[in-house]
């Protein structure tokens, strides 16, 4: 996995296969805390879901599957992770599930296809978008932006305890 620091509040991770895509989302997931709203931007097959089932797997969830048709999925534990699909929303019922209230209970928030989410925290939260690659069809560009000054934390932690590890 190749990474590259931007700025004080954004990286970029290339990923090759979706193992690795799930090896980043276990490291995401050992520097996740109590509010943090991660926000994954990204078209179909993009790899949201695995990313997801990693951040789970470093929390000790090894049951994390795309919500797609329930919507919300409650993972209870030490973090409790709330796993959100919004793909078959409309971006004026989203609102409606009151994802702040997860937030304010001390949960971590994942968002898949954030992008419908128009009331979006501006604060303690990481966006990650992912893009394919042009030359191979497994490999991803992810990413991270953070936003609010928490966020951009633990995003520094990330990156300095992830770079230690490659």
């Amino acid at each position: 996995m190749k990474s590259q620091r931007l700025s004080d509040n954004s990286a970029s991770f290339d990923t090759i296969s979706a193992s690795e895509t799930t090896s980043l989302g276990a490291e995401i997931g050992k520097c996740a805390y109590p509010g943090l709203a991660v926000l994954l931007f990204g078209s179909l097959g993009m790899g949201k879901t695995q990313l997801t089932q990693g951040i789970g797997a470093a929390l000790g969830y090894n049951n994390v599957k795309s919500p797609t048709f329930i919507l919300v999925s409650e993972h209870e534990g030490q973090l409790p992770l709330i796993h959100v699909d919004l793909y078959r929303l409309e971006e004026k019922d989203v609102d409606s599930l009151s994802l702040e209230d997860y937030l304010a209970d001390g949960c971590l928030l994942v968002v898949e296809w954030a992008e419908r989410w128009q009331s979006q925290p501006a604060e303690d939260c990481w966006k990650i978008f992912f893009s394919a690659s042009e030359t191979d069809d497994c490999a991803r560009n992810i990413k991270i932006e953070s936003c609010g000054k928490k966020a951009g934390e633990a995003l520094n932690k990330f990156c300095s305890t992830f770079g230690e590890r490659q």
